[in-house]
């Protein structure tokens, strides 16, 4: 990595934690190196990263640093989408991403070694089970020729949802998906999606569960995971047993439910990479803020900060 004489003292920051051993970049993938919407490439095969993000992990792997996740994503999504990115790497997937697989917002992580640890108790489930069951009867009427989406019933605002099915749920979380853009492009959404999240709130009080909390993921996406359920509870875990070391560790983001974990990772003395679409909170915290959005601006991020 070459020594630069003068650059923003945010820029050298992240700068010198890859260039510390045991360095750790830790991703979040929707919106930040996962795009919204597929991109063809030059093979002719679409796919939902950039070919600059795919050369962004390989110069962070050869550079020596490990590469973790932290998701909302089930690890039926999220381990298809690695397992793509390492294939066109020429390296395993384990080997790619070396580091902690945070995933289900902080409801499970996966070690390095492939070991998975399930954080949410079986009464957690079962009343995720049976908040499912009621949403699933409150689905109304089906938009025509809408691919699935329905309108939720008992709410005023005209956003449609679905309730994803099978693999798209994970195992001790729940997600119901909105019909509308990422708050960060959107701001108007904020509205939108607040009112289906009240929805969910008055499910939770009137079945008493009150272990299970809900809320907005930014990205159209609404969660109801257990009150102990984090990203930043997951990796304040690895870190106080000593697994990982947040001083050492970049995480790059976007979203309003990324920013707790921001901040922990800030406050421990590591840094922050914010893409161009990140929510304010998640700027004002970062190190580097990128001008492209997504995929565009991590690679932008990763290469300047490598250079």
């Amino acid at each position: 990595m070459a020594t630069h004489e003068c650059c923003p003292p945010g820029e050298e920051h992240l700068r010198n934690i890859f260039s510390s051993p045991g360095s750790l970049l830790l991703v979040d993938l929707d919106d930040t190196v996962k795009e919204s919407r597929v991109t063809e490439w030059e093979d002719g095969v679409a796919r939902r990263f950039l070919p600059q993000t795919l050369q962004a992990f390989n110069a962070i792997s050869e550079s020596g640093v490990k590469i973790g996740v932290a998701t909302e994503q089930s690890a039926s999504e999220m381990l298809p989408f690695l397992a793509q990115i390492a294939n066109l790497s020429k390296k395993a997937n384990e080997n790619l991403f070396n580091g902690f697989l945070v995933y289900e917002g902080g409801a499970i992580i996966q070690t390095p070694e492939g070991t998975e640890r399930n954080l949410v108790s079986s009464k957690s489930r079962q009343d995720l089970a049976l908040v499912k069951n009621i949403l699933r009867h409150s689905i109304g009427r089906e938009i025509p020729d809408n691919n699935g989406w329905t309108m939720l019933s008992g709410v005023s605002i005209e956003v449609p949802v679905k309730l994803p099915e099978g693999d798209r749920q994970g195992k001790s979380t729940l997600s119901l998906w909105e019909k509308g853009p990422h708050v960060g492009t959107n701001p108007e959404y904020n509205e939108k999606y607040e009112k289906i999240n009240e929805y969910i709130q008055d499910i939770l009080r009137v079945i008493g569960a009150k272990y299970l909390r809900a809320f907005e993921a930014g990205n159209g996406t609404i969660r109801i995971v257990p009150k102990n359920v984090s990203k930043h509870h997951a990796l304040g875990l690895l870190h106080a047993f000593g697994a990982i070391d947040l001083s050492k560790t970049v995480f790059a983001c976007d979203g309003p439910n990324d920013i707790a974990l921001a901040k922990k990772v800030k406050s421990r003395g590591g840094g922050v990479i914010a893409v161009g679409n990140a929510v304010p909170e998640i700027k004002v915290e970062a190190d580097y803020v990128a001008t492209a959005v997504a995929g565009a601006g991590f690679s932008e991020a990763i290469f300047q900060i490598l250079q």
